[in-house]
Parts: structure tokens; C-alpha cells; sequence
């Protein structure tokens, strides 16, 4: 804007709820088999988590099979950084695929003892309450999630033995900074998912999905 005597910059603050989020990721969850379990595991506090988790494995779901990574098969691996306080990510991958899942946090260490073992009955994943770089065992896997992470994605891949074939990230206060080598699938924000930081960002080792 100009006015006399120079420019003037301003901003103008839209609040939340002026963009109106969408049902999708919600009604999705409502419709799942595994839904039930998943509510009374107790691995998921609210709403906003569940629809963060959603987005994240609809984008896993949208870009995996394009990369060879079919969700039937048993030998592909993928890896939650940040996940939480309960590995909510993971277990949701873990029941909709025959996928090998690894939740890493150190708040995993607060669980509570009865939450462990619920969470230690979902099949195929596996807990590492530590950060990425404590990691003992480099994990390989296929597929990187960051959620709301506060692990850097530089920092995340400390934990993997070879670097992941896809990453979804969704930032939050952290930024997340594509890694060098990895080229962009999509990048859009998603109104399914319940917070103002809803940005999705999908990126990929392997740039002949774009031939």
C-alpha cells in the first residue's frame, strides 16, 4: 500500500476458525474396522491427533504404491519420528498395512504400563523411546513420517540404516527443510486436518515417478 510519504506494510490475522477444516480424515476414521481398537487403546487423545495421523497415512497411501511399495507387502518397513507420547502414527500404519512399523520418541518412555501393553499388541510395531540419533540399531526402512516432529528430518534420518525411499513430513513449530537429493511429490495444505499447521509435504529419492 502507498501512501503519501512512502509505503506502509501491513497484516491482517485471520483466526482459526474463519478456515473451515473438513470431515474427511475424520469420517475416513470413523469408518474403519480397526477404528474401534485404536479408540480403546487409548493411543489417541483428541480428534486433531487422529486427523494428523490420517493425513499423514493418506498421503503414504497416495505416493507408496507409485514408489513400489505396495501396502500388502510384509517386507516394507516405515518409521514414525516424533511420534508422540504413544505411537499413534505408527499403530494406525501398522493396522491398515502388512508393513513393519517403528514409532521413535522419548516421551514413548512415559507411557503408562497398561497403554505399553495395548500399544505391544498391535502387530508389526515395534517402540523406541529415544530420539533418532539415540538409536542403537539403525532401522531400515522404506518410509519416513514426521508428524508435528520436533526431530529435525536431517536428525530423523541418524536413525535409519539407508535413506528412506519417501518422506511425509507435516510441520509444525519445527520447520522441515526438504532433504538435499530428494525431489517434491506434492506440497498442499490439507483442511482435513484439525490444527492451522495442516502443510503436507511429500518428497522422494526416486524422480522417475515424474517420467
Amino acid at each position: 500500500v502507498r501512501v503519501p510519504g512512502g509505503p506502509v506494510t501491513f497484516c491482517v490475522e485471520v483466526p482459526w476458525s474463519f478456515v473451515r477444516p473438513t470431515f474427511r480424515h475424520a469420517e475416513e476414521f470413523w469408518r474403519l474396522r480397526c477404528a474401534p481398537d485404536l479408540l480403546l487403546s487409548g493411543l489417541f487423545p483428541n480428534m486433531k491427533e487422529i486427523t494428523e495421523s490420517m493425513a499423514a497415512f493418506a498421503a503414504v497411501h497416495r505416493w507408496a504404491p507409485k514408489l513400489g511399495l505396495s501396502l500388502g507387502d510384509p517386507g516394507v518397513s516405515l518409521a514414525v519420528v516424533g511420534d508422540g507420547s504413544t505411537p499413534r502414527t505408527a499403530a494406525l500404519a501398522a493396522y491398515r498395512s502388512a508393513w513393519t512399523c517403528h514409532s521413535i520418541d522419548p516421551q514413548l518412555a512415559h507411557l503408562t504400563p497398561e497403554r505399553e501393553a495395548k500399544a505391544r499388541r498391535v502387530g508389526r510395531l515395534h517402540l523406541h523411546p529415544v530420539k533418532a540419533q539415540q538409536v542403537t540399531t539403525p532401522i531400515r526402512a522404506e518410509i519416513l513420517l514426521a508428524v508435528h516432529s520436533h526431530a529435525k528430518i536431517p536428525d530423523a534420518l541418524l536413525a535409519f540404516a539407508r535413506l528412506p525411499k519417501l518422506i511425509v513430513a507435516i510441520p509444525c513449530c519445527v520447520a522441515q527443510v526438504r532433504p538435499e537429493g530428494y525431489h517434491v511429490l506434492d506440497e498442499r495444505h490439507d483442511k482435513g486436518i484439525w490444527s492451522p499447521q495442516n502443510k503436507v509435504c511429500c518428497w522422494a529419492r526416486d524422480a522417475s515417478i515424474f517420467a
